[in-house]
């Protein structure tokens, strides 16, 4: 007995859970049965990007210099912190503060 092309039963889809987490693989299978584009099926239209492609502009806070000497001052103690903020300020010119 064979299945409709709108069935989804784990019968029909091989097992397939329903939850997002099909692999990429999985999904050209189903596209490639239900004769759909894939770019359809993810709700894409030709040429355009969804907001979660889009790269956006960084700002300084989030520079990956920024992240990494963040992720360096978490690791330090208060006293070290300290020492840090002062060096840090007197790298600052007077007219920037």
């Amino acid at each position: 007995m064979g299945c409709a092309a709108w069935e989804w039963s784990p019968r029909c889809t091989g097992g397939w859970s329903g939850q997002p987490d099909a692999s990429v693989l999985t999904l050209r299978e189903l596209c490639m049965v239900l004769r759909v584009d894939a770019s359809a099926a993810l709700g894409l239209q030709a040429g355009e990007a969804t907001a979660w492609l889009k790269e956006s502009e960084l700002t300084s806070e989030e520079s990956p210099q920024m992240r990494r000497l963040l992720r360096t001052l978490r690791q330090l103690d208060d006293k070290q912190l300290t020492a840090v903020g002062y060096m840090a300020r007197s790298l600052v010119p007077p007219e920037a503060r």
